[in-house]
């Protein structure tokens, strides 16, 4: 389950560096950022989330089921 509000912005670069349609590339420190919340421990991930809860919450929805599927609807603005 989501627990935070996801800009569409951070839904799309999340779903770019998915190799979606729907993604938009983000610049290098952003995507940084992205790869850094997926690898992250816990711990570390929580740490990110204080700094970029949306970015995080974007990541975080990868690893649930119906999670992309929910990222395309908060670009697409039905989220």
């Amino acid at each position: 389950m989501i627990t935070v509000e996801v800009s569409p912005e951070d839904a799309q670069h999340v779903l770019w560096q998915f190799g979606h349609p729907a993604g938009r590339q983000p610049g290098s420190f952003t995507q940084l950022l992205i790869q850094a919340a997926m690898k992250a421990d816990p711990g570390n991930l929580a740490r990110l989330a204080e700094g970029f809860p949306s970015m995080v919450g974007a990541v975080e929805a990868t690893r649930i089921v119906g999670g992309i599927d929910f990222l395309v609807q908060v670009v697409e603005g039905r989220r």
